[in-house]
């Protein structure tokens, strides 16, 4: 279940076309939509019964195509959707 502004610049083509999020993306951007505010990597982890180091590196291509940011508190990174 993709919305319609869930679409990106394809790198492969230089930004001329789009490209749709795949499944893994496009769940982990729903469940970071669903949360009130603020969680961690480790949250979403527990939730998607993954490995923490496979849910940062989806919150960080999430963060480098503009969908979520991060935000640092002492040695622990806080997410949030942007959009």
């Amino acid at each position: 279940m993709v919305d319609e502004e869930d679409w990106v610049d394809c790198g492969h083509c230089a930004g001329e076309g789009r490209v749709v999020l795949t499944s893994v993306y496009a769940l982990t951007l729903a469940a970071l939509r669903k949360v009130n505010g603020e969680t961690t990597a480790t949250k979403l982890a527990s939730k998607f019964k993954v490995e923490q180091t496979a849910m940062l590196n989806r919150l960080a291509w999430l963060e480098s195509n503009g969908f979520a940011v991060k935000r640092r508190y002492g040695r622990q990174l806080f997410w949030r959707a942007v959009i």
